[in-house]
């Protein structure tokens, strides 16, 4: 790395395009350029995919503040959540 050089911010550069060739043709359309048969694209599935996500997301932040006021208020552990958890546990263990 010690042979680069410092760059000199008083030297601007210009971007100069080259000129194209002409071609036989007059203009050029996206459809000739990409034929739609070759990339095909369905957006609609991912666009319900992410709205899906969108709103299992909004619903996860509610239920983490409903389960926070819960824990918060001393109402989150009743006996059955602990039975259902113990029963867990010793499932997990065995």
């Amino acid at each position: 790395m010690k042979n680069i050089q410092p760059v000199d911010a008083s030297v601007v550069y210009r971007f100069v395009p080259t000129p194209q060739e002409p071609t036989n043709r007059t203009t050029t359309t996206p459809e000739d350029r990409f034929p739609s048969e070759a990339y095909p694209l369905d957006l609609s599935d991912r666009a319900a995919m992410l709205a899906e996500l969108a709103d299992a997301h909004d619903l996860r932040i509610e239920r983490i503040a409903r389960l926070r006021d819960e824990i918060a208020d001393g109402i989150y552990e009743t006996p059955d959540k602990i039975r259902v958890a113990a029963e867990r546990l010793i499932d997990e263990l065995l």
